[in-house]
């Protein structure tokens, strides 16, 4: 995750409406997001951080969700943790070969 990965995480949330007040990158290991936002959806909110799961492997470490005077609208500050895809997860044995032999 770099500075270039953070803008296209800037432009999927402005597409999504959100304008977050703060969005910042820490590039220790693993890779963390800081985001807060103010006054959104908070389906967009959901979808944004759903996106960010699927494109990134972003999870929250911290998050909080707050509710607004207006129908379904949110405060929401996070800081998200990129988690890495468990190398050789697929390679389990074979239990049925192994249970024939």
């Amino acid at each position: 995750m770099d500075e270039a990965e953070l803008q296209r995480i800037r432009m999927i949330l402005v597409a999504k409406g959100i304008k977050p007040a703060v969005l910042r990158l820490n590039t220790e290991n693993p890779p963390r997001v800081e985001l807060q936002m103010s006054d959104v959806s908070f389906s967009s909110a959901v979808d944004a951080l759903e996106e960010m799961r699927k494109t990134w492997s972003l999870y929250p470490d911290y998050i909080e969700v707050s509710s607004t005077p207006k129908l379904s609208v949110v405060n929401l500050s996070a800081k998200l943790k990129q988690m890495g895809v468990l190398i050789g997860a697929t390679n389990f044995p074979n239990i049925a070969a192994e249970q024939s032999r």
